[in-house]
């Protein structure tokens, strides 16, 4: 089921650049995230495929949503988001949305872009696998999924999945969730994310071919 979906849209017509706050998780579970150091909205065609996406600046932007307390008996995470940092050897990871804060062992995720690789990168309590590599302000359409009896799979843009072996959630307490931010410092996103999608359950590889833009 559904743990956690925010989306850009849900701050409604708001002129473009205009800074935002509260950002409201639509799903049953009901998160707030707090924003800090004023992310701003970006509209038209200045959003993602004309569509209305948070602008990050990469240095001190992000939400978060506490400790929360989702179970997870496997996972499934959405994010639609647009690069807009050219790669360099010497920067940390850049997270779309985490739950880590170097302290939660089991209940750990990331997806974020690599540091090492330059590639799009899930990565979960034990294992991680890492994508195509990213172009700059590219659109994506990025999902990742695990469980103990499926496989670690991160599929950009509904292509072929890169896996791993399986790995497992132990449980969600004690680390906040954050997009646009690892929680350990330094990890900010520079770019667009328009939409973030938790699912407690992992929806594998034949359901998530193909998804493209038009859907």
């Amino acid at each position: 089921s559904l743990g956690f979906h925010v989306q850009a849209d849900s701050f409604g017509n708001l002129a473009d650049s205009t800074v935002v706050g509260t950002w409201a998780d639509v799903s049953p579970s009901g998160l707030n995230g707090a924003a800090f150091n004023s992310p701003i909205i970006r509209t038209g065609s200045n959003g993602i495929n004309s569509k209305p996406a948070i602008g990050f600046n990469g240095t001190n932007q992000y939400f978060n949503f506490g400790n929360t307390a989702i179970n997870f008996n496997g996972l499934t995470v959405f994010g639609v988001a647009q690069n807009q940092e050219n790669y360099t050897s010497s920067w940390s990871n850049r997270a779309i949305v985490s739950k880590d804060n170097g302290g939660c062992a089991g209940s750990r995720f990331n997806l974020q872009r690599d540091s090492n690789s330059n590639g799009y990168y899930f990565e979960g309590p034990s294992l991680n696998v890492t994508n195509s590599a990213v172009a700059l302000n590219e659109n994506v359409i990025l999902s990742g999924y695990f469980s103990a009896a499926y496989n670690f799979s991160l599929i950009k843009n509904g292509g072929t999945p890169t896996t791993a072996g399986t790995d497992a959630l132990a449980g969600t307490t004690g680390c906040p969730l954050q997009v646009g931010s690892r929680t350990t410092p330094g990890n900010y996103f520079q770019g667009l994310i328009s939409e973030v999608l938790l699912f407690n359950q992992p929806i594998v590889a034949n359901s998530v071919y193909g998804v493209t833009w038009t859907d």
